[in-house]
Order: structure tokens, then sequence, then C-alpha cells
């Protein structure tokens, strides 16, 4: 881990160092972010912050034969096959993007496996096609110590995100174009808390009606916890019938539509 300005190389961040400084460059060197489950969305982030001299560490214990396509995907399925899974399949291609990270770390567990010592020592947690349960559970342990968590999922042409900050963000809240008095300030909801508040009151100054691909995203989602996978997952030809009909009714339950 990066400890002194001088450790910088400057032929590689250069452009980064003029932009917003020696001292947010070697903050964020000195940060690590730990990606669970690399997607076409995290693939793309992880992309960036590497290059950026962010470093990485992946936990994605699913089988490298079903790896999604994105930029970290090899193309030959004969390349794939070789990988016990998408983790280590990824992990090459990374240290080869930014040599400058001193490798790309793998957390060698499943979801539900990671506790405490294996998040703390991360300033950011990004993760990728996992339920909505176990993204709740895991924001609840990083945010108590500090870091921060983030769900996205891409789904067609949209794509969304869910995230925890911490309980230390607030925020000045608004009136309409008028700000209220900034004191007391408010803290932002939690992950925890603001998935439990019915979809129908998802609406702000901006959005008048919950916004469509945040219904799209929390419909996949619970499709998710009742069925066990996410859509598109199986073969099976009952599961878009089956779709249509739970997210339906899910809405129907939250007094919202689509």
């Amino acid at each position: 881990m990066a400890s002194s300005d001088s450790t910088i190389d400057i032929s590689r961040y250069d452009r980064q160092v003029r932009l917003w400084g020696a001292e947010s460059q070697q903050k964020m060197m000195n940060s690590r972010v730990l990606y669970i489950h690399v997607t076409g969305v995290t693939a793309e982030i992880l992309k960036n912050l590497a290059l950026a001299g962010i470093k990485a560490t992946i936990c994605d214990t699913r089988a490298a034969m079903d790896m999604p396509p994105h930029l970290f995907t090899p193309p030959q399925p004969a390349k794939r096959a070789k990988y016990a899974s998408v983790a280590h399949a990824v992990q090459p291609l990374v240290e080869e993007m930014n040599p400058l990270l001193g490798g790309c770390p793998i957390l060698d567990k499943d979801v539900a496996e990671l506790a405490q010592e294996d998040l703390e020592p991360f300033s950011v947690i990004v993760a990728s096609h996992i339920s909505l349960e176990q993204a709740v559970r895991l924001a609840t342990i990083v945010t108590k110590f500090g870091s921060q968590f983030y769900l996205a999922d891409c789904f067609g042409w949209n794509g969304a995100a869910l995230i925890d900050l911490g309980k230390d963000l607030t925020y000045r809240p608004e009136q309409g174009k008028a700000l209220l008095d900034p004191v007391p300030l408010t803290n932002y909801s939690s992950m925890e808390e603001f998935v439990q508040v019915p979809l129908h009151q998802c609406v702000n100054r901006f959005h008048k009606t919950p916004p469509p691909v945040y219904l799209q995203y929390r419909c996949l989602l619970e499709y998710q916890a009742r069925k066990g996978h996410f859509l598109g997952e199986t073969e099976s030809t009952d599961d878009d019938n089956d779709a249509v009909t739970l997210c339906s009714e899910y809405l129907q339950s939250q007094g919202a539509s689509l």
C-alpha cells in the first residue's frame, strides 16, 4: 500500500494529479475496493478505478464458464474453462491492465459467507447480481465501520444502483426551490431503511411518480427473492410468464404500477 507522495508514478498518473492534486491521488492509491461479482457494470467500475490507481480485490466464486460477456471475459470457451472461477479469470487481466496496483487479490468466499473481518480492510464494496437480502446484510455491516456499499445492476437498456454511504452522511433538505434551514441536517436513510419504503412513496420534487427504472429493478430483486435465481439464469420457458405475474402482484401490493 502506498504511503507517501514519492510513490506516485507521475508518468502514469500525471493528468490525475493535475486534476485533483497529489494528496487526493495518494488517498485514492491508499484505498481498497472489494468487487462482489464481476458483471458488465462492475467490470466498467473496476476498469476505471483500477486505471486510476485504486487497488481491487475480487470476490466471485461463480463458474468461469458461465461468465456474462464484458470487457474481462475471455472470448474463447477453452480459455474460460481453465479457470476455477470468475475471480480467477478476471485477476490476471486486471493485473495486466495496471501493474502498479501490486496485484489483484481474490477473496475466495461465497457471498453468504462474508463476515465483518472479510470486509473491514475495504473503503468501498461494490456488489452486483446478489440478492437484496444479502445486499442489506452487507451494507449494514460495512457502514458500521465507516465504509460504503454500492449495489449496481444493468438490465436491458437500463441500470440502477442502491447506495448506502453510512449513517454519518447528511444532506440539507429542500422545499421546492428554496433551501430549508440547514440546521439540523438530515441523515440519509440506510439501505435497510429505504428498501422498506413502499414503492408508491418513492417520490420527490423531481419524480412525482416512482421512477420506472427503480420499479423495474425492485421487481427483478423481488423475483430473485421468491424464485431463488435471477430472471434469465435458467432455460425454463415458464420464467417469463412467472415474472409478469410475480411483478404485477408485487407492484400491486406496493401500490405502484409501471
